[in-house]
């Protein structure tokens, strides 16, 4: 009889894929182990768009009563990126339109419709986003959703909620992000990545480096439109990285 392996993903729009299909690495990560060992895994995506480590803390509970085997931690994308302030005197931000203040309202289109109409003031509509958001960044300054004494407060804390599980934990890096549509946040994304690998290190989880490989790469041979969510090959090559990083445990 097979062995049967729990794994619980935890992370942002990066573990839970974005569009209608959601497309992600979840399954790619099942067959690879799959046919590499003599296990039989069961993954459970727990993330969610837009979410911080703050949201892991969030749905701890639910994480331990899935009996883990293996925890993926995928944060600090959102955590980590570079945003225009929301308050401030003058408030600049207050005078953008409504739908500009919704979340991922100021970045890049990651698609783009195959209608040649559409697609064109779609084009337009993500010049736009971008470059009000360049504009903000120098007139309002700058931010991130969880600064990063909070992000290792809330990172420690929940390794803490689910040491109970007895599992191996891996915490994975931040993707790497073009410049051009996110000022700011690579250089924010590497000092976040120094602080999870020293967490990582200080309580006995393991560290998963994507960040780096992935930074290898031309934009368009691992992202989609807005250089920050994986494409099919993009997704192929983080499930690569984390089941030879897995298959080390097994």
């Amino acid at each position: 009889m097979k062995r049967k392996v729990n794994i619980a993903i935890l992370g942002d729009s990066i573990s839970e894929g974005i569009g209608s299909k959601k497309y992600n690495y979840c399954n790619l990560l099942k067959q690879n182990i799959e046919i590499e060992t003599d296990v039989t895994c069961t993954v459970k995506n727990f993330a969610y768009t837009g979410t911080t480590i703050e949201y892991a803390n969030e749905i701890f509970k639910d994480v331990l009563d899935f009996k883990p085997d293996i925890i993926i931690s995928f944060y600090g994308n959102v955590d980590a990126m570079v945003r225009p302030k929301i308050t401030g005197k003058p408030n600049y931000y207050s005078l953008i339109p409504k739908r500009f203040k919704k979340n991922g309202m100021l970045d890049p289109r990651p698609f783009y419709s195959s209608n040649k109409v559409r697609c064109f003031f779609e084009h337009i509509d993500s010049f736009i986003r971008y470059n009000l958001k360049k504009i903000l960044l120098k007139l309002q300054g700058d931010y991130c959703w969880v600064n990063i004494e909070s992000f290792i407060e809330e990172y420690e804390l929940f390794l803490e909620r689910v040491s109970s599980a007895n599992c191996k934990i891996f915490m994975v890096s931040t993707v790497v992000v073009d410049e051009y549509y996110f000022p700011g946040t690579q250089k924010n994304y590497r000092k976040y990545n120094k602080c999870i690998e020293k967490i990582a290190n200080d309580k006995g989880a393991n560290y998963i480096d994507v960040y780096n490989p992935l930074s290898k790469y031309n934009w368009d041979d691992v992202f989609n439109k807005d250089h920050f969510h994986p494409n099919t090959n993009g997704y192929k090559i983080l499930a690569s990285i984390l089941t030879d990083n897995i298959l080390e445990v097994l």
